[in-house]
């Protein structure tokens, strides 16, 4: 998905408290929310703080420190440029929190380990439409590996993540447009479901 996106490295956005939602059901304001898209995702609570050290943290010890929750990611775009290279969107993806709005976290997954991430189907439709192309295999990342990928990206700048944060991995499913009246469902099979109204 980097590639595709023309990223040739990590894009740490930050999760914005006021617009983080814990549980598997919301009633949210399109206000808050205008012209943006619903992508899925595999998302992660930290158990521990992964502290600054001198080696890298392996995605087998971050498994370790972490609680699966399926996702949705409610992203926009305040900075668009027309004919723009990637080099050039990736500029302004970094430029805007990565593109992130808001979250939806749904009901936590402790036993999570066994999933074959890159090939798990998510159902994710709006108002009853047609289901969401998914990423899948080499267009899908390790959920696990991304994690480190961030915390160890992170480290280098001296910061830290800690016990209680929230980690998220990436699109899972071509993001969706929704608007005023939308239903927005995501299934994510064992994992559990999310649902949204607007």
């Amino acid at each position: 998905m980097r590639q595709l996106d023309g990223h040739d490295d990590v894009i740490p956005g930050r999760i914005i408290a006021s617009r983080t939602h814990i549980g598997p059901r919301h009633d949210l304001q399109i206000g808050h929310y205008h012209k943006a898209r619903a992508e899925t995702e595999f998302a992660f609570r930290l158990t521990a703080t992964p502290h600054l050290r001198d080696t890298p943290w392996t995605s087998g010890e971050m498994a370790e420190i972490m609680v699966l929750h399926p996702a949705i990611e409610l992203i926009g775009n305040r900075y668009q440029m027309d004919g723009a290279s990637k080099a050039e969107n990736s500029l302004m993806t970094i430029a805007d929190n990565g593109g992130g709005i808001g979250f939806v976290f749904g009901d936590p997954v402790t036993d999570w380990q066994h999933i074959d991430f890159q090939n798990h189907r998510i159902d994710l439709r709006v108002s009853g439409g047609a289901p969401a192309d998914n990423f899948l295999g080499d267009m899908r990342c390790v959920p696990a590996e991304a994690a480190a990928d961030l915390v160890n990206h992170l480290a280098h700048r001296g910061e830290v993540l800690e016990a209680g944060h929230f980690i998220s991995t990436g699109a899972a499913s071509v993001p969706q447009p929704f608007g005023v009246g939308d239903v927005v469902h995501a299934d994510f099979g064992v994992l559990g479901t999310i649902e949204l109204r607007f």
